[in-house]
């Protein structure tokens, strides 16, 4: 009987053994969630719209969708916001946060930034807003109501509780980003308020964000610049891209003697999609009564703006042209076939997209 005791003790202890190594962790299960993102193309942000100290919103910024590819599941998301601003004065990361687990059911889960806080459906965990970014970021907000312009970059990542597919638990991770401009004005430069021009007047103006449309309208007898401003059809109605200078072309010709109306107008998109318009003042200029009366000639509207298209590429030739060596003999044609001026403007207008696969040549 004692013999028989000893050899089944070591037999027992292997079987244990095997038991243990073989059995599969009660917590330890495949990953199966994924992650996806939607956002709109904000550029502007208002204290209405966030308080990144609590990382709570009132409008509808970004939708984060969570997959599953099996059995319900639980998740947490752990986000970093980027701040860059436009103006150097911060470049860091502004905002750190971690939200408390949370389920997620076998069908998938969405939600949106409405929707986490720590009182809100997805709960905070811990949240940390970098003391030099309050300085930099909050308080501009507090003072101007609008957050700074910059590239504002919020990295999120999904973590999976208790998966191990990867030996990480983080199974998604995108970025959402945000480039805020936020313009704050327009200025009208030229013509000046009341100025005499041509029936070809080159417009000048300043603004911190593009694109932007100029609009020319006629102001009738007795009728004030705000009211001819929105008369339609206009003028001339176009958008300007990366620039802040326009000569007249491609709309309905300016007559003599009459006076116009001009403004200029950007918007930018806010959250929830809505537009917020930056508005010029209405400028107002007269077309002369007659040719040369207090107004640069066509000849130099055509010169400027070939300068505005290859100025660049040929500053010696037209140097020469400022200098007096060369001029304009005042006949242009396209393909053989004659332009006026008005025509010849129009089709430089038509070059200006093309103007750096376009050579110019003298004769």
């Amino acid at each position: 009987m004692q013999s028989k005791i000893v050899h089944l003790i070591p037999v027992l202890i292997v079987l244990a053994i095997g038991t243990f190594v073989s059995a599969p962790s009660a917590s330890a299960q495949p990953c199966q969630l994924g992650l996806n993102v939607s956002y709109a193309p904000i550029q502007n942000l208002s204290l209405s719209d966030i308080d990144f100290e609590h990382f709570e919103s009132r409008n509808l910024l970004f939708t984060v969708i969570i997959s599953n590819t099996g059995t319900p599941a639980t998740a947490k998301l752990h986000g970093i916001l980027h701040v860059s601003l436009s103006d150097g004065t911060y470049n860091g990361d502004a905002v750190d946060f971690e939200t408390v687990q949370f389920p997620v059911p076998g069908a998938g889960k969405q939600f949106t930034n409405l929707n986490l806080g720590y009182n809100a459906e997805i709960k905070m965990d811990h949240l940390d807003f970098a003391s030099e970014a309050k300085d930099k970021v909050q308080d501009v907000a507090l003072a101007t109501g609008k957050f700074p312009a910059g590239i504002y970059t919020l990295n999120i990542l999904l973590d999976e509780t208790g998966c191990t597919a990867t030996g990480d638990t983080v199974v998604g991770t995108k970025q959402i980003e945000f480039d805020l401009t936020n313009p704050s004005r327009i200025e009208l430069r030229s013509p000046r308020d009341g100025e005499v021009t041509s029936e070809f007047p080159f417009f000048e103006f300043y603004t911190d964000h593009y694109p932007v449309t100029l609009t020319v309208t006629e102001i009738g007898p007795g009728q004030s610049r705000e009211d001819a401003i929105q008369q339609q059809p206009p003028m001339l109605e176009t958008e300007i891209q990366a620039q802040n200078a326009f000569l007249y072309a491609g709309g309905r010709p300016l007559e003599r003697g009459k006076s116009y109306a001009w403004r200029v107008k950007t918007s930018t998109i806010g959250s929830g999609g809505s537009a917020h318009d930056v508005v010029s003042t209405v400028g107002l200029f007269t077309v002369a009564s007659t040719p040369g009366e207090g107004e640069a000639s066509t000849e130099d509207a055509i010169l400027r703006q070939l300068e505005e298209l290859f100025g660049g590429r040929y500053p010696s030739l037209f140097q020469s042209i400022k200098n007096g060596h060369l001029s304009l003999d005042g006949t242009f044609s396209l393909n053989q076939s004659p332009l006026t001026e008005s025509q010849l403007l129009d089709l430089l207008l038509q070059l200006r997209d093309i103007s750096d696969s376009v050579d110019l040549t003298l004769e």
